[in-house]
């Protein structure tokens, strides 16, 4: 939850890159990274629940992690 706060509060901050363009980049740079956090960490489980074998029903939580691996066509590398 942490990386979607970031990334609001990045947005925010780039409201204002034409009439504060310090705080504006800032504001960019914040939601940059935190976006790649949330993309790596997303992908990270992914991953992880492909190399296990794990599988969720359509009624249990998880089940979006499951789908997206079953409608992947190739194999989703582990990051490093």
């Amino acid at each position: 939850m942490n990386g979607y706060d970031g990334m609001s509060r990045g947005l925010l901050g780039m409201q204002h890159l034409f009439s504060d363009p310090i705080n504006g980049a800032a504001g960019y740079q914040t939601y940059t990274k935190t976006r790649l956090d949330v993309t790596k960490g997303y992908s990270e489980v992914v991953s992880f629940l492909s190399t296990h074998g794990i599988v969720f029903t359509e009624n249990e939580p998880g089940y979006p992690f499951t789908h997206i691996i079953a409608q992947t066509t190739y194999a989703v590398p582990p990051i490093q």
